[in-house]
C-alpha cells in the first residue's frame, strides 16, 4: 500500500481518537442534500446526486468540516456515471478574520479515469466578511496528491492552491453562493493547472428545508489519457437542513 493510503488510515484513527478525547461545543450541524444532476464532459447523461456538508465545534480554537458527494447514473442498465468524493477539514482560529486549515480527502471517479486520489493539505484562510447576512473567504495552500488511474499508472504531486468564496443574502428567502480554487504544480507549472468552481442559489422553503441550483466547473489542463478536460454539471436538490 502506498505511504498515501497509509497516512490516510493513520489520520481518521487519530481524528476519531480526537473526537472521542474532545466533547463538541456546538452540536453537529449542517445540511443533507439528494436530487438530479445533467452532467456533460466525460458524462453526458442526467443522473441521481447525494451531498453533505456537516460542520461541528470542538472548542474555541478548532471547528470540524466534512463534505461528501456520490454521483450515480446508470442507461440501458449500464452505469454511465459513479463519483464518490469525500473530505475532512480542520479548521483552527488564530484571530476572528484568520484562520489556519488542515484538509484531507478521497475521490474515485472512473469515468474521469480516476481509480483513486487521496489528498492532504494545510493553508491559511482570510475572512474579510463573517456574519450571517454574507460571508468573503480566500486561502493559499499546499495539497499533496496520490493519484491512481484507470490505466494503471499512478501519479504524485504537490499544488500550489489557491482559493476564494463567497455567500449571501439576495432577498429574504434567497442566499447565493459560489466557490473558485486555482492550482498548479509546486513544479513545472507551466502547461499545467486546474480549476474547480461553482455557483447557485439556495431558496428557503421552510425551517427544515431548502432547493438549491447549482452549476459547477472541473477543468484539468492534463486529464488522464483518453478523458476530456471539462466536466460541467447542473444539480438541482432539496436540501434537509440539521
Amino acid at each position: 500500500m502506498k505511504f498515501y493510503s497509509n497516512a490516510f488510515l493513520v489520520f481518521l484513527i487519530c481524528f476519531l481518537a480526537n473526537g472521542a478525547l474532545f466533547a463538541a461545543d456546538t452540536p453537529l450541524k449542517g445540511r443533507l442534500s439528494l436530487g438530479y444532476s445533467d452532467t456533460k464532459g466525460n458524462t453526458k447523461e442526467s443522473k441521481i446526486n447525494f451531498a453533505y456538508g456537516l460542520s461541528e465545534t470542538k472548542h474555541d480554537k478548532l471547528k470540524l468540516n466534512y463534505n461528501g458527494l456520490v454521483l450515480y447514473g446508470k442507461a440501458n442498465d449500464q452505469k454511465n456515471a459513479d463519483k464518490k468524493q469525500f473530505g475532512i477539514t480542520s479548521e483552527f482560529k488564530n484571530t476572528e478574520n484568520n484562520s489556519y486549515y488542515l484538509s484531507n480527502g478521497y475521490m474515485t471517479d472512473e469515468f474521469a479515469g480516476y481509480d483513486s486520489q487521496v489528498t492532504f493539505g494545510f493553508g491559511y484562510m482570510r475572512y474579510f466578511e463573517r456574519c450571517e447576512e454574507k460571508e468573503l473567504k480566500v486561502s493559499l495552500g499546499l495539497d499533496f496528491t496520490n493519484e491512481k488511474y484507470t490505466t494503471g499508472k499512478s501519479h504524485d504531486e504537490k499544488w500550489l492552491k489557491a482559493g476564494i468564496s463567497a455567500k449571501k443574502i439576495l432577498a429574504e428567502n434567497i442566499r447565493g453562493f459560489s466557490v473558485i480554487d486555482y492550482s498548479v504544480p509546486s513544479r513545472d507549472s507551466k502547461d499545467n493547472y486546474k480549476v474547480d468552481a461553482s455557483i447557485g442559489t439556495l431558496f428557503n422553503v421552510n425551517a427544515k428545508f431548502d432547493m438549491e441550483m447549482k452549476y459547477t466547473v472541473s477543468y484539468r489542463q492534463t486529464p488522464v489519457d483518453g478523458y476530456k478536460r471539462q466536466d460541467n454539471g447542473f444539480y438541482t436538490s432539496l436540501v434537509y437542513k440539521i
